[in-house]
Formats: C-alpha cells, sequence, structure tokens
C-alpha cells in the first residue's frame, strides 16, 4: 500500500528514503510493551506476547486507505507531494539559492488559511472567487492553484517566503536536509 501511493502521478512507484517499516513496527512494539507492562503493574496482569508484523505497522499509517476503497471503491494513486483531494497543499520551488534547490511545504486548504494565502501572494482573484471558497471547489482546480503558489515561489528565495506567510498565519515550513537539520537552533539545542 504504502509503495503503491509514493511516488508521482503515472511514474513508478518509489521507495521512501528511509526504512520506515522497520521504525514504524519498532513504534508498534514500543506500545505493545508499554501496555503489557501497564496491564501487569496497574491490573495486576501476567506476561503478555507481542507480536508486531511490519505490513500491519505500515498499514496502521495509510489513514483512509482501505475505508475509501471499500465506501466508494476508489484506488489512491500516486499524487507527488500532494494530499489528494486536499488543495491547495502541496511542495512549491522556491528561488534557487547557494545550496541548491530550495522548497517550502505549503498547506492552505483550510477556507479562511486559503484566503490568507492567497492575498499573500497577490492572487486576490483567487482568494474573492467564490468557486474557490470550500476545499471541494479547489480540489477541482488543484492544478491551476498549485500553478499560482509556485509562480509566486518561484520568484523568492525560501526565507522570504517562509516570512511572508508566517505573517499571514499560513502553514509554511522548509523541507530540510540532512545538512539543514545540522544546522537547525531547535535541533542543536
Amino acid at each position: 500500500g504504502l509503495r503503491y501511493v509514493t511516488g508521482e502521478p503515472g511514474r513508478v512507484p518509489v521507495r521512501s528514503g528511509v526504512s520506515i517499516g522497520d521504525s514504524i513496527a519498532a513504534l508498534h512494539g514500543v506500545l505493545g510493551v508499554l501496555l503489557a507492562l501497564y496491564h501487569r503493574d496497574a491490573r495486576g496482569g501476567t506476561g503478555q506476547m507481542i507480536d508486531v508484523a511490519l505490513y500491519e505497522s505500515v498499514f496502521n499509517m495509510m489513514e483512509s486507505l482501505l475505508p475509501e476503497h471499500d465506501a466508494f471503491g476508489t484506488v489512491r494513486e500516486r499524487a507527488g507531494g500532494a494530499l489528494p483531494g486536499i488543495a491547495p497543499s502541496n511542495a512549491y520551488r522556491c528561488q534557487d539559492d547557494a545550496s541548491g534547490d530550495s522548497y517550502v511545504l505549503i498547506g492552505g486548504n483550510g477556507d479562511s488559511i486559503f484566503k490568507r494565502l492567497m492575498l499573500a501572494i497577490g492572487r486576490d482573484d483567487l482568494a474573492h472567487d467564490p468557486d474557490l471558497a470550500q476545499n471541494d471547489g479547489r480540489a477541482r482546480r488543484c492544478t491551476e492553484l498549485d500553478a499560482a503558489i509556485e509562480a509566486w515561489t518561484r520568484l523568492r528565495p525560501i526565507d522570504e517566503v517562509i516570512a511572508v506567510l508566517d505573517a499571514a498565519d499560513v502553514p509554511v515550513g522548509k523541507i530540510y536536509s540532512a545538512a539543514d537539520i545540522a544546522r537547525d537552533p531547535q535541533y542543536l539545542a
């Protein structure tokens, strides 16, 4: 399931860049151990077997993948950096800097957030378009909205994009490389 939905539309599925299944299974194992210890200590229980499977742990993270299929017959496909049916919410390229490509994640999918985002990027026409007032209308015009946002981000350095959108209360964040993480003040602290 995870690999099936990971990658760009119409392209070969890709694996995650880390061994995510192992990590998720380990976390599920720890939860099982903690619950068994709680059962022992708080309720006078005895030993328990903890059984964790990689595929079950990853499946647990697949949100509404199976309910969507069960209820509507839909099969979620690869959507790249976007959240299918939720718009706009994607990764957008900023003006390149000396370190190489710079991307931000922008989550402008809430109705009021969308309006603030469009006003912040100078797209008053989209901010006040009644067809875009709610997510269903924005989802239908996702490609247009992504293009409008990236037309704005591509002309600006990432720090400016983040500052403008932070000031507008629009969720935004840089996509960090290992070097970015190592320089981050919170990480260093």
